[in-house]
């Protein structure tokens, strides 16, 4: 299982299984912040599936990024 792959969230030092894979999770939050940042400029004539699309290649490349240390 690679690091993207790897549950988010744990409980005493150990993985909790099922919910969100750190790629997910991690997702979400630049989900939020890409349309917070887009929000406070007044800028909404993105769709969903643009906000998502750039969530994901930032968390995409993020976790490259962890990876190669």
């Amino acid at each position: 299982m690679n690091n993207a792959d790897m549950p988010a969230a744990f409980e005493n030092n150990a993985f909790i299984a099922g919910g969100l894979t750190k790629r997910e999770y991690f997702a979400g939050l630049a989900m939020l912040g890409w349309i917070n940042h887009h929000a406070r400029k007044g800028v909404y004539s993105f769709s969903e599936r643009e906000a998502a699309e750039n969530s994901v290649r930032c968390v995409d490349a993020l976790l490259k990024e962890l990876e190669n240390g």
